[in-house]
C-alpha cells in the first residue's frame, strides 16, 4: 500500500495518500520518512522556507496553488505537500484517499496588523480577542470550522453592528 503525505502549516499537519501499491514509492507515516521525499510547497510561503530548511535532502517543488500540488501528488510526481492546516484539512475531507498525520511539522502564529498610531483599534482588537478566548467562542469556532468531515457547518445567528465606522480588511484569496 502506498502512503504519501501532505504536510500542513499553521499547525503544520500531515495528510497521507492511502491508495496505490508501487513498491518504488516512499512510504510516509511520519515526518522522519519525509527527509528524502519529493515535497510540494506553495511558492513564497513560510512552508516553502521551512521545508527547505527542515528537509535539506528532499526534492522541493514549488507550486502557485495548493491544488496543483495535490494533483501532482495524486499523479505520483511528488510524495508530500507542506501547506496550512486549514487547507490540508479541506483537501483531506474532499479527497477520501488522503488522511492527516497527527504529527505537526511546526506551529505558525497568525497576526493582525494595525496601522501605526491607531492605538484605539489595537486596544479594541486585543479586548475582543481576550473576550473570545475567555468565553469559549474561539474554541467553539475552531470546532465549527475545522471539522474533520463534510457535514454541513452550523450556521450561527450573528447580530451585525448597525452603527460605527467600517473596518477595512485585506486578505489573500489564494493563500
Amino acid at each position: 500500500m502506498k502512503k504519501t503525505t501532505l504536510l500542513a502549516l499553521i499547525v503544520l499537519a500531515v495528510i497521507a495518500l492511502m491508495a496505490g501499491c508501487k513498491k518504488s514509492e516512499i512510504v510516509i507515516v511520519g515526518l522522519d520518512e519525509a527527509k528524502n521525499a519529493r515535497i510540494g510547497v506553495m511558492t513564497g510561503s513560510t512552508g516553502e522556507a521551512l521545508t527547505i530548511k527542515r528537509f535539506p535532502k528532499a526534492q522541493v517543488k514549488s507550486f502557485d496553488d495548493i491544488m496543483d500540488a495535490v494533483a501532482a501528488m495524486k499523479s505520483g510526481q511528488i510524495d508530500a505537500i507542506v501547506t496550512a492546516f486549514p487547507a490540508a484539512l479541506q483537501v483531506s475531507k474532499k479527497n477520501p484517499e488522503l488522511g492527516l498525520l497527527s504529527e505537526p511539522l511546526d506551529y505558525e502564529d497568525t497576526a493582525i496588523v494595525v496601522k501605526k498610531g491607531n492605538g484605539e483599534l489595537l486596544a479594541t482588537l486585543n479586548r475582543i480577542i481576550a473576550e473570545l478566548k475567555s468565553d469559549g467562542t474561539l474554541e467553539s469556532m475552531k470546532k465549527r470550522w475545522f471539522k474533520p468531515d463534510l457535514t454541513p457547518y452550523e450556521e450561527m445567528d450573528i447580530k451585525l453592528p448597525t452603527e460605527g465606522k467600517p473596518l477595512k480588511i485585506g486578505v489573500s484569496a489564494t493563500r
